[in-house]
């Protein structure tokens, strides 16, 4: 396959029934009309080929600017299974192993301590801490047990001081970032919870170190220009920002309201945030999916081996344990019955349980404004959603478009 071009093909050929599909098309533009969004852009492959795809609203309806294949989105934390996959590349070249503590890179995480009372910004009991009984290995940081946590979370008092910690970090980059953050206490021992985290940004900040490069030119070299996905970037040229979709929310009115400036930001974030960081378009996206559906591969692109990326799309919690099981707390995202988390990915160990439709072994991660996308390896097929609408649980997206590529499917 050349990486230049995605080659379509009628939904019939690949094994899709097209009355199902342009039922889909239906909803999709009914979600528009509705105001359930602003506007949306979807593709789903198999074998490497595009079944569906479809764009339709707005990308800024201020300025009368439609969804495009041109069209840019933060796609956020679909940024984190990007830089997984980077990481796992230095993995293959014996780089760095799984089980490595992650000090022997990055020294600040050298002597990890985990908070045990106290600590809560302006409380009258000071930080009780104790020395972790396990180092953060690379695995705990592609898995979120590595006992770090984000500052959103709002449920302990570690969460706290990251947000104490967010208002000193003006003009830090990325190793500065990272480094302020591992004085911080652990919320837990590494490997014992899980919790959702910034350890995807400690990642990128390691495969840099590793690599001797900042990490926007590893992603670009060893990810992102090998697949063809050349609008995909932490930041976007100022003569681009006007394909850039506005961000909205549901208002108490029953409609959308826009947020953020009218001239959009050129960037997700200040750092280049391998956790969260990236713009891109529903095609560029589309070619990463397409070759995790297809091994590892896409073209003569390879982007890690498929025993590689069967580990990562496997489910790494500690007795095969799902995310509801394991979480510090709740909720979490992907936090649903049956769904376990991989390196880079949350992974579907029992559809039964999560009450879905789609396989067992699907795989995938959305983002904060809703986009979303997933593989399903057995039957090689992925799915990609972009949207932008905050906050990412207004709506079950992922779940319904599960729902129809299920329905879709004539054979296995």
């Amino acid at each position: 396959m050349d990486t230049t071009s995605l080659t379509r093909a009628h939904p019939s050929s690949l094994g899709f029934d097209a009355h199902v599909l342009e039922r889909l098309r239906r909803t999709l533009d009914t979600w528009i009309e509705t105001q359930r969004l602003a506007g949306l852009a979807v593709a789903i492959t198999r074998d490497g080929e595009v079944a569906f795809e479809h764009y339709t609203g707005w990308a800024d309806r201020a300025r009368n600017v439609p969804v495009t294949p041109q069209t840019l989105f933060r796609i956020y934390s679909m940024t984190k299974p990007i830089t997984s996959i980077a990481a796992l590349q230095l993995v293959e070249e014996g780089r760095i192993r799984l089980d490595d503590p992650i000090a022997t890179v990055l020294p600040a995480f050298a002597e990890p301590r985990v908070l045990v009372s106290g600590g809560a910004p302006g409380g009258y009991a000071p930080a009780v801490t104790r020395g972790a009984i396990e180092p953060i290995r690379l695995w705990h940081l592609l898995t979120h047990t590595a006992g770090l946590t984000y500052d959103f979370h709002r449920q302990s008092a570690v969460d706290a001081m990251y947000r104490k910690l967010q208002r000193t970090l003006d003009g830090a980059d990325l190793g500065a970032w990272v480094d302020a953050h591992a004085e911080l206490p652990l919320l837990f021992d590494p490997g014992t919870h899980w919790n959702y985290s910034i350890a995807t940004d400690v990642v990128g900040h390691l495969v840099a170190t590793l690599r001797g490069a900042p990490l926007a030119d590893v992603l670009t070299t060893f990810v992102l220009s090998p697949l063809g996905m050349h609008d995909t970037t932490f930041e976007v040229p100022a003569s681009e920002a006007d394909r850039i979709a506005a961000i909205v929310t549901p208002g108490g009115d029953g409609t959308l309201h826009r947020l953020g400036p009218v001239q959009p930001e050129t960037r997700v974030a200040p750092i280049d945030s391998g956790g969260g960081g990236l713009f891109s378009t529903l095609e560029d996206y589309t070619r990463f999916s397409i070759a995790l559906a297809l091994g590892g591969r896409l073209g003569d692109a390879r982007l890690v081996g498929p025993l590689t990326l069967d580990a990562m799309r496997s489910n790494h919690l500690p007795g095969g344990s799902d995310i509801p099981t394991m979480a510090i707390a709740r909720p979490q995202p992907g936090d649903r019955p049956g769904t376990g988390f991989g390196l880079g990915f949350s992974v579907v160990d029992d559809p039964i349980a999560s009450h879905r439709l789609g396989p067992r072994g699907s795989y995938g991660w959305g983002g904060m404004a809703s986009t979303t996308f997933f593989v399903w390896p057995a039957q090689r097929v992925s799915v990609v959603f972009m949207t932008q609408l905050v906050p990412s649980n207004t709506y079950p997206l992922a779940e319904e478009l599960e729902t129809f590529v299920a329905a879709a499917l004539t054979r296995p």
